[in-house]
């Protein structure tokens, strides 16, 4: 009924009251991991709202070296920033157009796949 899990409320209900509003107080006021990084983040998706956060993720990463933040903790803080200062992603389609028919031996397709197999001398499976 409430939304949340269920050990969540049982650990809740053994709190004191004291605890319980203490606790609440702290929501509005504790740091995340990706506040330092805020400005950064929301002038990114200024520039360029197609942004996905595993883009972002990924540009932290390279010019922070930031490997703090699960990969979901990325995505809800970004889509909390583009509520918050209504930032809509939009989205940009690609145009494809089929490729035209080449005579024999002009082109070639290539499907990649995968195999694991054993080394002989340390019995370490091996993927090729």
């Amino acid at each position: 009924m409430l939304g949340i899990h269920r050990n969540f409320v049982r650990s809740d209900l053994h709190k004191k009251p004291k605890e319980a509003i203490s606790w609440v107080q702290s929501l509005t006021t504790r740091e995340r991991k990706l506040d330092p990084y805020k400005e950064t983040i929301v002038n990114w998706l200024s520039d360029e709202p197609e942004l996905s956060a595993a883009q972002i993720e990924n540009w932290l990463n390279e010019q922070f070296n930031y490997k703090e933040a699960a990969s979901s903790t990325i995505r809800s803080y970004v889509k909390e920033l583009r509520e918050t200062y209504g930032i809509p992603k939009s989205f940009t389609y690609r145009h494809y157009e089929a490729v035209p028919e080449l005579p024999a031996g002009k082109q070639i397709q290539v499907d990649f796949g995968e195999i694991i197999v054993q080394r002989t001398l340390t019995d370490k499976r091996v993927k090729l």
